[in-house]
């Protein structure tokens, strides 16, 4: 958790690399949607860290089964949904080039 806090922290800063110190002052607007949005993390974070062990488990389960159906299924979905490419550029990506070596004398 506290791992968590200073990577949170640290994307709450300002960048200051390549810009002067009171640089941030002119991005104020990015830097106050950027701690708007790790805030926001912040409360999804909590908010899960709320629910029950068994609830998180089962989102956990839920998630890696999803994960893992879309790894078998992926290549069915692309095929329904027009989305595969011609077979020559399947030949052109599996296709093995071997280079001659020099010897040397």
């Amino acid at each position: 958790m506290v791992a968590l806090k200073r990577v949170i922290s640290f994307l709450a800063r300002p960048a200051l690399l390549g810009a002067s110190l009171f640089s941030h002052r002119i991005n104020s607007r990015s830097y106050r949607s950027r701690l708007l949005h790790v805030k926001s993390i912040e409360a999804g974070v909590s908010s899960y860290k709320a629910l029950a062990p068994k609830t998180r488990a089962l989102i956990g389960i839920g998630l890696m089964v999803n994960a893992s159906a879309m790894l078998m299924f992926s290549d069915q979905i692309e095929g329904a949904l027009g989305l595969t490419p011609p077979p020559d550029d399947q030949t052109k990506l599996l296709k093995v080039y071997s280079v001659e070596r020099e010897t040397k004398q």
